[in-house]
């Protein structure tokens, strides 16, 4: 408790300036202002408060401030006045801590829109796992697309499971795939929410996933060496830079986020390589792949390999240079059209290119090293110990096995081999008799992508869809 003086002071600034720190906590009580007084902490702060009695006779000892921000002056003026709202029924202390429990609860009332952007953005910038930027464009992306408006603008601690259920059931109901990808959005945000104090329990019950948006089996089309030709040629028609897109992909067998990222730094034409950063890979593991004629020839209609410049690093797709690559959803829509082959993803190329490797003999560690795939088992599971103590870099790897590849494109673009020259190899070195599958024992998956709206085919008069 406060030690209290003997007596009343007359308070003035001079007597205030001498105070100093005692033994025990001190209060200064003021001879013209009634109930004023000034308290002297162990550390030397000086805090003027207000002694008094409310309406009902309840004790109250609001806070006015601190010496010297609130002078003696002010603080017999302020103590004055407050004296007169207390005569009248207020309690300053009943209010002020009402106010906080208010702005508390206020607070802790998220929306799901501001609960859902504060966890994407924790989640990005996590120092330990941060998610990949493939991986938060795809939940952005879900969660503009599948979460209406009304349900982000709801509190977080009213939505009830029926209600997350509801949401999921109704997308997966049309896209069983990006249904998929919003229940895993969804869990992962009301796991992060949990942990934050956000809600009080995980409203997702266990095993709901099986029953409400199962996990689309993955696809497995691959292209033939006709399709993967005439996707080639369909190109032609494109602008310098979609047709690039295009043609990289089929080239360097990387994702598509790759591809349309790339830079003018990340080409090296001296040594006719392209390096991917950590950073811009699904892995996190840096990735290297040589430049062959056909990706050189490419590259140069849209940037002159021998032209660097030092003083910026643009993006060599995109239209301005400041962002990556977009608008392959159109591009890949005209290609189906010319084409006249419409069960394909922009994901298998990258799929049939892996398979071809397989049937031109390359090693199963060269052909995953080609598309960057972290270390195998003998038996084909992931061993996270394999990395910790191999560190050997699979560059040297990925540039053989891509080596090969882009030989054997060559080849069957020149001519020089027919089409399909390696799969009937594979087959017919093989001592079992291998089924020959159609691509119509391999569906499309209907909306494949998370989050992604039905885009509609533009028409190929319109300037506008012919624009890089």
């Amino acid at each position: 408790m406060p030690q209290r003086s003997p007596t009343t002071h007359p308070l003035s600034d001079v007597f205030i300036r001498a105070i100093r720190p005692q033994p025990a906590m001190v209060e200064y009580w003021d001879r013209i202002q009634t109930g004023l007084v000034l308290r002297c902490s162990l550390g030397g702060t000086l805090t003027w408060f207000l002694r008094a009695r409310t309406a009902d006779g309840k004790r109250t000892r609001p806070k006015l401030g601190q010496w010297p921000s609130l002078s003696l002056a002010q603080a017999r003026k302020a103590a004055g006045a407050m004296i007169v709202d207390i005569g009248r029924g207020s309690d300053p202390v009943a209010e002020k801590r009402q106010s906080r429990a208010t702005r508390l609860a206020l607070a802790s009332r998220k929306t799901v829109g501001e609960a859902m952007e504060e966890w994407q953005t924790t989640r990005k910038r996590d120092p330990e796992k941060p998610w990949s930027p493939n991986h938060a464009r795809n939940v952005e992306s879900s969660v503009k697309c599948h979460i209406p408006d009304q349900i982000k603008v709801r509190a977080l601690v009213d939505m009830k499971r029926a209600d997350w259920m509801n949401l999921v059931r109704g997308v997966a109901k049309t896209a069983p795939a990006a249904g998929a990808h919003l229940y895993t959005s969804v869990s992962g945000f009301l796991t992060h929410a949990d942990a934050m104090g956000w809600i009080e329990n995980h409203p997702l019950p266990r095993g709901g996933r099986r029953v409400v948006a199962p996990h689309v089996p993955p696809r497995q089309r691959v292209l033939s060496d006709h399709e993967w030709i005439a996707i080639w040629q369909a190109s032609e028609a494109e602008p310098p830079k979609l047709r690039v897109f295009t043609r990289l992909l089929l080239l360097s067998l990387a994702r598509t986020s790759e591809v349309a990222s790339v830079r003018m730094s990340s080409i090296d034409p001296t040594r006719s390589l392209w390096s991917l950063p950590g950073f811009q890979t699904k892995n996190r593991n840096a990735h290297f792949m040589p430049l062959c004629d056909l990706a050189r020839i490419e590259l140069n209609l849209v940037w002159p390999l021998g032209q660097r410049e030092v003083s910026d690093d643009p993006y060599l797709l995109s239209r301005s240079g400041n962002s990556s690559f977009t608008g392959m959803g159109k591009l890949l829509l005209r290609l189906k059209e010319r084409t006249e082959i419409h069960d394909w993803t922009w994901h298998d190329l990258r799929r049939t290119g892996r398979t071809s490797l397989t049937f031109l003999g390359v090693d199963e560690r060269l052909a995953e090293a080609a598309i960057n795939h972290v270390a195998l088992r003998p038996s084909g599971t992931r061993n996270s110990i394999i990395p910790v103590y191999d560190v050997a870099h699979n560059a040297p790897f990925a540039i053989e096995a891509l080596t090969t590849w882009h030989e054997y494109v060559a080849d069957v673009l020149a001519g020089r081999l027919p089409p399909d020259t390696a799969r009937e190899r594979f087959r017919n070195n093989s001592p079992y008799a291998i089924p020959v599958i159609r691509p119509s024992q391999n569906p499309a998956r209907k909306k494949a992508k998370p989050g992604r709206k039905q885009a509609t085919l533009p028409s190929l008069t319109d300037p506008k869809s012919q624009r890089s």
